[in-house]
Protein backbone atom coordinates (compact mmCIF):
# COMPACT_ATOMS: atom_id res chain seq x y z
CA UNK A 1 0.00 0.00 0.00
CA UNK A 2 0.97 3.55 -0.62
CA UNK A 3 2.05 6.00 1.84
CA UNK A 4 -0.97 8.34 0.66
CA UNK A 5 -3.28 5.08 0.78
CA UNK A 6 -2.16 3.88 4.04
CA UNK A 7 -2.16 7.42 5.51
CA UNK A 8 -6.07 7.73 4.50
CA UNK A 9 -6.76 4.17 5.99
CA UNK A 10 -5.37 5.07 9.21
CA UNK A 11 -7.43 8.45 9.25
CA UNK A 12 -10.58 6.15 8.22
CA UNK A 13 -9.65 4.01 11.35
CA UNK A 14 -9.17 6.84 13.51
CA UNK A 15 -12.46 7.80 12.71
CA UNK A 16 -13.76 4.81 13.10
CA UNK A 17 -12.09 4.88 16.65
CA UNK A 18 -13.84 7.71 17.61
CA UNK A 19 -17.54 6.80 16.93
CA UNK A 20 -16.62 3.52 19.43
CA UNK A 21 -16.95 6.38 21.91
CA UNK A 22 -15.08 7.52 24.93
CA UNK A 23 -16.54 4.05 27.18
CA UNK A 24 -14.23 2.11 25.33
CA UNK A 25 -11.22 4.56 26.19
CA UNK A 26 -8.88 3.75 28.87
CA UNK A 27 -9.26 6.61 31.59
CA UNK A 28 -6.38 8.96 32.74
CA UNK A 29 -5.88 9.73 35.78
CA UNK A 30 -6.59 13.55 36.73
CA UNK A 31 -3.70 14.59 39.16
CA UNK A 32 -4.55 18.36 39.31
CA UNK A 33 -8.32 19.21 38.50
CA UNK A 34 -8.39 22.81 36.68
CA UNK A 35 -9.16 25.89 39.01
CA UNK A 36 -10.96 28.46 37.06
CA UNK A 37 -10.33 30.64 40.58
CA UNK A 38 -6.93 30.78 39.07
CA UNK A 39 -5.49 34.32 38.08
CA UNK A 40 -4.42 32.86 34.42
CA UNK A 41 -7.12 30.76 33.78
CA UNK A 42 -9.48 33.51 34.31
CA UNK A 43 -7.73 35.79 31.82
CA UNK A 44 -9.01 35.92 28.23
CA UNK A 45 -5.44 35.50 26.72
CA UNK A 46 -4.42 32.95 28.06
CA UNK A 47 -4.80 29.33 26.22
CA UNK A 48 -3.33 26.64 28.66
CA UNK A 49 -6.34 24.63 30.05
CA UNK A 50 -5.89 20.75 29.56
CA UNK A 51 -1.98 18.92 29.49
CA UNK A 52 -1.95 15.20 28.84
CA UNK A 53 1.52 13.39 30.44
CA UNK A 54 1.82 10.17 28.59
CA UNK A 55 4.71 8.22 29.93
CA UNK A 56 4.24 4.35 29.00
CA UNK A 57 8.42 3.14 29.65
CA UNK A 58 9.76 -0.19 30.82
CA UNK A 59 12.47 2.08 32.71
CA UNK A 60 13.05 5.36 33.59
CA UNK A 61 11.21 5.26 37.10
CA UNK A 62 12.91 8.24 38.63
CA UNK A 63 12.91 10.40 35.63
CA UNK A 64 8.89 9.35 35.49
CA UNK A 65 8.00 9.83 39.24
CA UNK A 66 10.35 13.17 38.87
CA UNK A 67 8.58 15.07 35.79
CA UNK A 68 4.91 14.06 37.27
CA UNK A 69 5.68 15.48 40.46
CA UNK A 70 6.88 18.81 38.39
CA UNK A 71 4.39 18.91 36.16
CA UNK A 72 1.83 18.86 39.14
CA UNK A 73 3.44 21.44 40.81
CA UNK A 74 3.46 23.59 37.54
CA UNK A 75 -0.44 22.60 37.28
CA UNK A 76 -1.03 24.06 40.16
CA UNK A 77 0.84 27.10 39.52
CA UNK A 78 -1.10 27.99 36.19
CA UNK A 79 -4.55 26.23 37.07
CA UNK A 80 -4.30 23.95 33.97
CA UNK A 81 -6.13 20.43 33.81
CA UNK A 82 -3.43 18.09 34.18
CA UNK A 83 -4.01 13.75 33.03
CA UNK A 84 -1.35 11.42 33.30
CA UNK A 85 -1.39 7.76 32.21
CA UNK A 86 0.86 5.05 31.76
CA UNK A 87 -1.37 2.53 29.56
CA UNK A 88 0.13 0.34 27.32
CA UNK A 89 1.00 1.09 23.32
CA UNK A 90 -2.28 2.15 21.85
CA UNK A 91 -3.85 4.26 24.33
CA UNK A 92 -3.59 7.62 22.16
CA UNK A 93 -6.97 8.14 20.10
CA UNK A 94 -9.03 11.04 19.07
CA UNK A 95 -11.11 10.31 22.29
CA UNK A 96 -7.99 10.85 24.26
CA UNK A 97 -7.09 13.82 23.07
CA UNK A 98 -10.57 15.64 23.26
CA UNK A 99 -10.30 19.12 25.04
CA UNK A 100 -6.54 18.92 25.23
CA UNK A 101 -4.28 21.65 24.31
CA UNK A 102 -0.77 19.61 25.11
CA UNK A 103 0.29 16.36 25.52
CA UNK A 104 3.40 15.57 26.75
CA UNK A 105 5.10 12.04 25.94
CA UNK A 106 7.94 11.53 28.59
CA UNK A 107 10.78 8.65 28.60
CA UNK A 108 8.61 6.45 26.54
CA UNK A 109 10.75 3.71 25.23
CA UNK A 110 9.54 3.13 21.64
CA UNK A 111 7.30 4.92 19.38
CA UNK A 112 4.17 5.02 21.21
CA UNK A 113 2.24 5.76 17.62
CA UNK A 114 3.31 2.38 16.84
CA UNK A 115 -0.54 1.57 16.12
CA UNK A 116 -2.27 2.67 13.07
CA UNK A 117 -5.09 4.70 14.45
CA UNK A 118 -2.40 6.60 17.76
CA UNK A 119 -0.86 7.44 14.76
CA UNK A 120 -3.48 8.97 12.53
CA UNK A 121 -5.04 10.65 16.02
CA UNK A 122 -2.25 12.40 16.57
CA UNK A 123 -1.36 13.80 12.89
CA UNK A 124 -4.85 14.98 13.01
CA UNK A 125 -3.97 16.89 16.40
CA UNK A 126 -0.92 18.53 15.04
CA UNK A 127 -1.02 18.78 11.95
CA UNK A 128 -5.07 19.72 11.40
CA UNK A 129 -6.50 20.44 15.25
CA UNK A 130 -3.77 22.61 15.62
CA UNK A 131 -2.12 21.62 18.79
CA UNK A 132 0.98 20.75 20.63
CA UNK A 133 3.22 17.83 21.47
CA UNK A 134 6.29 18.38 24.14
CA UNK A 135 8.63 15.14 24.28
CA UNK A 136 10.72 15.21 27.59
CA UNK A 137 14.03 12.73 27.78
CA UNK A 138 13.83 10.14 25.86
CA UNK A 139 10.27 10.24 24.03
CA UNK A 140 11.57 9.48 20.39
CA UNK A 141 15.37 9.01 20.97
CA UNK A 142 15.91 6.13 19.65
CA UNK A 143 13.22 6.50 16.62
CA UNK A 144 15.01 6.84 13.94
CA UNK A 145 14.84 7.42 9.81
CA UNK A 146 15.33 4.90 7.15
CA UNK A 147 19.00 6.48 5.32
CA UNK A 148 20.48 7.07 8.60
CA UNK A 149 23.88 8.22 8.78
CA UNK A 150 27.14 8.95 10.97
CA UNK A 151 29.42 11.78 12.43
CA UNK A 152 27.85 14.80 10.97
CA UNK A 153 24.88 13.03 9.02
CA UNK A 154 21.83 12.25 10.12
CA UNK A 155 18.37 10.75 9.31
CA UNK A 156 16.29 11.39 5.89
CA UNK A 157 13.40 13.13 7.43
CA UNK A 158 11.56 13.32 4.42
CA UNK A 159 11.89 9.77 3.56
CA UNK A 160 7.89 8.03 3.39
CA UNK A 161 8.62 5.94 5.98
CA UNK A 162 10.01 8.22 8.59
CA UNK A 163 8.13 7.99 11.61
CA UNK A 164 5.96 10.92 12.98
CA UNK A 165 7.60 11.27 16.12
CA UNK A 166 11.26 10.99 14.14
CA UNK A 167 10.37 13.81 12.08
CA UNK A 168 9.05 16.20 15.08
CA UNK A 169 12.09 15.55 17.67
CA UNK A 170 14.75 15.69 14.72
CA UNK A 171 17.14 14.47 16.13
CA UNK A 172 19.39 10.92 15.80
CA UNK A 173 20.41 10.23 18.95
CA UNK A 174 24.12 8.69 19.11
CA UNK A 175 25.64 9.09 22.41
CA UNK A 176 25.17 9.33 25.96
CA UNK A 177 26.97 10.58 29.14
CA UNK A 178 26.65 9.29 32.28
CA UNK A 179 23.47 10.35 34.65
CA UNK A 180 24.14 12.63 37.15
CA UNK A 181 26.95 14.04 34.47
CA UNK A 182 27.03 18.24 35.57
CA UNK A 183 26.42 20.74 33.05
CA UNK A 184 26.55 24.21 31.93
CA UNK A 185 23.38 25.05 29.87
CA UNK A 186 22.58 28.21 28.24
CA UNK A 187 19.80 30.19 26.34
CA UNK A 188 20.28 29.92 22.89
CA UNK A 189 20.73 33.38 21.23
CA UNK A 190 21.77 33.01 17.77
CA UNK A 191 20.53 35.32 15.16
CA UNK A 192 19.95 34.95 11.49
CA UNK A 193 23.61 34.75 9.36
CA UNK A 194 26.13 34.06 12.46
CA UNK A 195 27.48 30.99 13.39
CA UNK A 196 26.47 29.23 16.24
CA UNK A 197 28.97 29.06 19.55
CA UNK A 198 30.95 25.92 18.62
CA UNK A 199 34.02 25.16 20.26
CA UNK A 200 36.26 22.80 18.13
CA UNK A 201 37.77 19.30 19.38
CA UNK A 202 40.54 17.77 17.58
CA UNK A 203 39.16 14.38 16.23
CA UNK A 204 35.30 15.12 16.17
CA UNK A 205 33.78 14.02 13.19
CA UNK A 206 31.40 17.17 13.18
CA UNK A 207 32.06 20.41 10.72
CA UNK A 208 31.81 24.03 12.12
CA UNK A 209 27.83 24.70 11.51
CA UNK A 210 27.40 27.25 8.77
CA UNK A 211 25.30 30.58 9.87
CA UNK A 212 22.18 30.06 10.91
CA UNK A 213 19.25 30.61 8.47
CA UNK A 214 16.70 31.51 11.25
CA UNK A 215 17.31 33.03 14.60
CA UNK A 216 16.60 30.53 17.56
CA UNK A 217 16.11 31.40 21.24
CA UNK A 218 15.71 34.05 22.85
CA UNK A 219 16.35 35.86 19.74
CA UNK A 220 13.31 34.41 17.94
CA UNK A 221 10.12 37.07 18.13
CA UNK A 222 8.42 34.18 18.31
CA UNK A 223 9.80 32.58 21.77
CA UNK A 224 11.73 35.11 23.43
CA UNK A 225 9.12 35.63 26.44
CA UNK A 226 9.69 31.64 27.31
CA UNK A 227 12.74 33.22 28.78
CA UNK A 228 10.90 36.20 30.63
CA UNK A 229 12.79 36.29 34.09
CA UNK A 230 14.41 33.29 34.05
CA UNK A 231 18.20 33.61 34.33
CA UNK A 232 20.67 33.23 30.59
CA UNK A 233 22.33 30.45 32.38
CA UNK A 234 22.44 27.72 34.58
CA UNK A 235 25.92 26.05 36.08
CA UNK A 236 26.27 22.41 37.38
CA UNK A 237 22.56 21.07 36.15
CA UNK A 238 23.35 17.13 36.71
CA UNK A 239 21.75 14.65 33.73
CA UNK A 240 22.08 12.30 31.42
CA UNK A 241 23.10 13.86 28.03
CA UNK A 242 22.67 13.11 24.44
CA UNK A 243 25.09 13.52 22.03
CA UNK A 244 22.95 13.45 18.37
CA UNK A 245 24.10 11.87 14.95
CA UNK A 246 23.50 15.49 13.55
CA UNK A 247 22.71 19.62 14.98
CA UNK A 248 18.89 19.79 15.04
CA UNK A 249 19.57 23.17 14.72
CA UNK A 250 20.42 22.25 10.82
CA UNK A 251 17.01 20.80 9.89
CA UNK A 252 15.19 23.03 7.81
CA UNK A 253 11.15 23.52 6.62
CA UNK A 254 9.91 20.27 4.56
CA UNK A 255 6.45 19.73 3.19
CA UNK A 256 4.61 16.20 3.64
CA UNK A 257 0.95 15.34 1.79
CA UNK A 258 -0.80 13.88 4.65
CA UNK A 259 -4.00 12.14 2.94
CA UNK A 260 -4.63 11.56 -0.96
CA UNK A 261 -8.56 11.72 -0.30
CA UNK A 262 -8.02 15.27 1.20
CA UNK A 263 -4.77 16.06 -0.51
CA UNK A 264 -3.38 18.11 1.95
CA UNK A 265 0.11 19.25 2.25
CA UNK A 266 1.51 20.53 5.37
CA UNK A 267 4.46 22.08 6.35
CA UNK A 268 6.92 20.44 9.23
CA UNK A 269 9.18 23.90 10.11
CA UNK A 270 12.76 24.68 10.50
CA UNK A 271 14.35 23.85 13.90
CA UNK A 272 14.26 26.66 16.37
CA UNK A 273 16.78 25.90 19.12
CA UNK A 274 15.78 26.84 22.63
CA UNK A 275 18.38 25.60 25.18
CA UNK A 276 22.13 24.85 24.45
CA UNK A 277 24.65 23.21 26.41
CA UNK A 278 29.11 24.56 27.04
CA UNK A 279 30.54 21.04 26.08
CA UNK A 280 33.43 22.58 28.06
CA UNK A 281 32.06 22.46 30.83
CA UNK A 282 31.61 18.38 31.26
CA UNK A 283 33.76 15.26 30.13
CA UNK A 284 33.15 14.40 26.58
CA UNK A 285 35.20 12.09 24.37
CA UNK A 286 36.50 14.55 21.48
CA UNK A 287 35.23 12.47 18.89
CA UNK A 288 32.06 13.00 20.62
CA UNK A 289 32.08 16.86 20.61
CA UNK A 290 29.21 18.62 18.54
CA UNK A 291 30.47 21.73 19.29
CA UNK A 292 26.99 23.47 18.54
CA UNK A 293 25.43 21.12 21.07
CA UNK A 294 21.16 22.12 21.45
CA UNK A 295 18.84 20.22 24.22
CA UNK A 296 15.47 21.92 23.86
CA UNK A 297 14.17 23.08 20.80
CA UNK A 298 10.49 23.49 18.71
CA UNK A 299 9.37 22.70 15.31
CA UNK A 300 6.03 23.70 13.61
CA UNK A 301 4.05 20.66 12.61
CA UNK A 302 1.37 22.28 10.20
CA UNK A 303 -0.83 23.88 12.57
CA UNK A 304 0.79 22.80 15.27
CA UNK A 305 3.82 22.72 17.63
CA UNK A 306 6.36 20.39 18.86
CA UNK A 307 8.90 20.60 21.20
CA UNK A 308 11.80 18.80 22.57
CA UNK A 309 13.84 19.07 26.00
CA UNK A 310 16.42 16.32 26.55
CA UNK A 311 17.02 17.17 30.03
CA UNK A 312 14.68 14.73 32.68
CA UNK A 313 16.36 11.40 33.10
CA UNK A 314 16.60 11.23 36.29
CA UNK A 315 15.08 14.31 38.48
CA UNK A 316 17.39 17.40 37.11
CA UNK A 317 14.33 19.95 38.59
CA UNK A 318 15.25 19.68 41.96
CA UNK A 319 13.22 21.94 44.50
CA UNK A 320 10.00 23.59 43.53
CA UNK A 321 10.12 26.50 41.06
CA UNK A 322 13.68 25.49 39.63
CA UNK A 323 15.25 26.98 36.58
CA UNK A 324 14.02 23.45 34.46
CA UNK A 325 10.67 23.66 36.30
CA UNK A 326 9.79 27.60 35.41
CA UNK A 327 11.25 26.56 31.97
CA UNK A 328 8.98 23.95 30.87
CA UNK A 329 5.96 25.83 32.29
CA UNK A 330 6.90 28.38 29.96
CA UNK A 331 7.36 25.99 26.81
CA UNK A 332 3.82 24.50 27.91
CA UNK A 333 2.61 28.42 27.56
CA UNK A 334 4.21 28.82 24.12
CA UNK A 335 2.93 25.52 22.95
CA UNK A 336 -0.78 26.41 23.55
CA UNK A 337 0.06 29.71 21.89
CA UNK A 338 -0.11 32.30 25.03
CA UNK A 339 2.41 34.53 23.30
CA UNK A 340 0.76 35.13 20.03
CA UNK A 341 -0.97 38.66 18.87
CA UNK A 342 -1.27 41.50 18.99
CA UNK A 343 0.33 43.96 21.05
CA UNK A 344 -1.93 46.91 20.25
CA UNK A 345 -5.19 47.00 22.60
CA UNK A 346 -7.09 48.95 20.16
CA UNK A 347 -7.75 45.04 18.12
CA UNK A 348 -9.27 42.20 19.10
CA UNK A 349 -6.18 39.93 18.80
CA UNK A 350 -4.43 41.97 21.47
CA UNK A 351 -2.44 40.14 24.20
CA UNK A 352 -0.28 41.89 26.47
CA UNK A 353 1.86 39.12 26.67
CA UNK A 354 2.62 39.22 22.31
CA UNK A 355 5.64 38.44 21.42
CA UNK A 356 4.56 38.31 17.60
CA UNK A 357 2.81 39.90 15.05
CA UNK A 358 -0.46 38.24 14.17
CA UNK A 359 -0.83 37.10 10.98
CA UNK A 360 -4.04 35.04 10.31
CA UNK A 361 -6.54 34.31 7.42
CA UNK A 362 -10.31 35.69 7.18
CA UNK A 363 -11.75 33.71 4.43
CA UNK A 364 -9.61 34.01 1.25
CA UNK A 365 -7.35 37.16 2.55
CA UNK A 366 -4.28 37.00 4.74
CA UNK A 367 -4.83 39.64 7.81
CA UNK A 368 -1.82 41.11 9.49
CA UNK A 369 -1.52 43.49 12.55
CA UNK A 370 1.74 45.22 12.94
CA UNK A 371 3.50 45.07 16.45
CA UNK A 372 5.76 47.62 15.99
CA UNK A 373 5.72 51.58 14.75
CA UNK A 374 7.23 52.21 11.53
CA UNK A 375 8.29 50.50 8.52
CA UNK A 376 7.42 46.60 7.73
CA UNK A 377 8.80 44.99 5.01
CA UNK A 378 6.24 41.91 3.94
CA UNK A 379 6.93 39.07 2.07
CA UNK A 380 4.36 36.63 0.98
CA UNK A 381 6.07 33.26 -0.80
CA UNK A 382 4.36 30.33 -1.98
CA UNK A 383 5.66 26.83 -1.11
CA UNK A 384 8.06 26.33 -3.71
CA UNK A 385 9.96 29.64 -2.49
CA UNK A 386 9.13 31.61 -5.69
CA UNK A 387 7.48 35.07 -4.46
CA UNK A 388 4.15 35.71 -4.75
CA UNK A 389 4.25 39.67 -3.35
CA UNK A 390 6.63 42.03 -1.70
CA UNK A 391 5.20 45.51 0.23
CA UNK A 392 6.29 47.82 2.52
CA UNK A 393 3.66 48.57 5.30
CA UNK A 394 3.63 50.91 7.94
CA UNK A 395 2.17 51.79 11.65
CA UNK A 396 1.49 49.78 14.92
CA UNK A 397 -1.65 48.00 14.77
CA UNK A 398 -2.38 48.95 11.68
CA UNK A 399 -4.30 46.03 10.04
CA UNK A 400 -2.81 44.84 6.18
CA UNK A 401 -5.30 42.58 4.16
CA UNK A 402 -3.77 41.02 1.63
CA UNK A 403 -6.30 39.79 -1.22
CA UNK A 404 -5.89 38.17 -4.80
CA UNK A 405 -3.98 35.17 -4.12
CA UNK A 406 -4.60 31.74 -5.55
CA UNK A 407 -6.01 29.18 -3.20
CA UNK A 408 -3.12 27.18 -1.35
CA UNK A 409 -0.25 27.36 1.24
CA UNK A 410 2.10 30.27 1.42
CA UNK A 411 4.83 31.64 3.78
CA UNK A 412 4.22 35.06 4.98
CA UNK A 413 7.36 36.86 6.58
CA UNK A 414 7.13 40.12 8.39
CA UNK A 415 10.76 42.27 9.34
CA UNK A 416 10.41 44.54 11.70
CA UNK A 417 11.68 48.22 11.87
CA UNK A 418 13.98 46.59 15.06
CA UNK A 419 14.92 43.82 12.75
CA UNK A 420 12.55 41.18 14.86
CA UNK A 421 11.24 38.37 11.88
CA UNK A 422 8.13 36.78 12.09
CA UNK A 423 6.96 34.18 9.99
CA UNK A 424 4.02 32.03 9.54
CA UNK A 425 2.86 29.56 7.37
CA UNK A 426 -0.51 30.10 6.16
CA UNK A 427 -3.43 27.81 4.04
CA UNK A 428 -6.02 29.43 1.86
CA UNK A 429 -8.63 27.49 0.49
Amino acid sequence: MSLPSLLAFSRALAAAAFLLGAASVPRAETMVARDTTNAYQKSPHHKLRHVLLYDWSVSHTLGRAAVRASLARTAVRYGFRLDTSSAPIGYITPAVLQGVDVVVFGHNSRDVLDSTPSLAAMEDFLYQRGKALLMIHEAAAFISCPGRGTGGGGDSLAHPQCRLLARAAVRQYRYSANPGTLMRVYVDSTSEGSVPPYTPASGSSFAVPPPAAASHGIRNPETRNIFTGLPRSVDSLPDEWYTYVSSPRLVGDMNRVISSLESRIYVEGRVNVLLSIDEGSYPLPSDLRMGDHPVAWTRKMGNGLAAVNVMGHQDPYGARDSLLERFNGRLLRYLARDFVGCTNPAFLEYNPEASVTAISTRGTKIHITLAEPGEHVLRVLEVSGKQALARHVRGQGTPVQISGLKPGIYFVRVTAPSGAKTAARVSLF
